[in-house]
């Protein structure tokens, strides 16, 4: 994928990225947009099963300029350093503490994350890879939730919804494919899978710790932007 056709590449990387978003309280009434069509989009994307107005979770809608999810936790960058590989990452924005932190969009929202990023496999036997999220609060009942949605422009990757009963890092997740226009998504939690290298764990939405983006293939450079992250309850 060529990321100019996201991105003009100043030599910081900066990031013009769209999208508009909701404020006000973290439970809000959302409605949520179809999936547009699109050829590289109709294997990995689900249509929205909220198409009313229901209580949803926010996430994060970047919106305020922070580094710091709607929830309280701050976004974290991960990358496979350490085995051998020598992938990178960077975000549009640091907050003082290094946090990726929103960059300011065109399309009349304020802000969205964004991610430059380059996987080289080096000698890491496996594919190479790198990884942003956050932590949701421990405590907090995640049961009634049935799905993710989000809208996101840029390289193919994973969505990953962590819990706490899987112990080796084989999260559930969704593969998602690249695109050149900003794409809402909505995937329902029995959609989500488990790479198969760990240990079978059925999904189960209270043991919920966390949100995050993985992208994992051979070498290549790209970029994601993401907006509007919302823990779903279905009709």
């Amino acid at each position: 994928m060529n990321i100019k056709k996201i991105l003009a590449l100043p030599a910081a990387f900066a990031l013009a990225l769209i999208f508009s978003a909701c404020d006000g309280d973290n439970t809000v009434s959302v409605k949520t947009e179809p999936v547009a069509e699109s050829g590289n989009q109709s294997e990995n994307s689900t249509e929205p099963t909220n198409q009313g107005s229901t209580e949803n979770l926010l996430i994060d809608n970047f919106e305020d300029g922070d580094g710091t999810s709607a929830l309280g936790d701050p976004w974290f960058t991960g990358t496979d350093a350490g085995t051998g590989a020598e992938s990178t990452i960077e975000p549009g924005a640091k907050d003082a503490e290094g946090h990726p932190k929103p960059t300011k969009t065109d399309n009349g929202s304020k802000n969205a994350l964004s991610f430059v990023y380059s996987l080289k496999k080096g000698s890491y036997e496996w594919d190479p890879f790198v990884n942003w999220g956050v932590h949701l609060p421990a405590g907090k009942d995640y049961s009634k939730y049935t799905g993710i949605s989000y809208r996101y422009k840029g390289g193919d990757h994973s969505i990953r919804v962590e819990t706490s009963d899987v112990k080796d890092n084989d999260y559930h997740i969704k593969k998602m494919n690249s695109t050149d226009e900003w794409t809402p998504v909505t995937v329902e939690f029995s959609k989500l899978e488990q790479e198969g290298w760990g240990a079978p764990v059925t999904f189960d939405p209270s043991n919920i710790t966390g949100i995050s983006i993985q992208v994992k293939r051979p070498d290549t450079t790209d970029s994601l932007a993401i907006d509007d992250i919302y823990l779903i309850v279905s009709p």
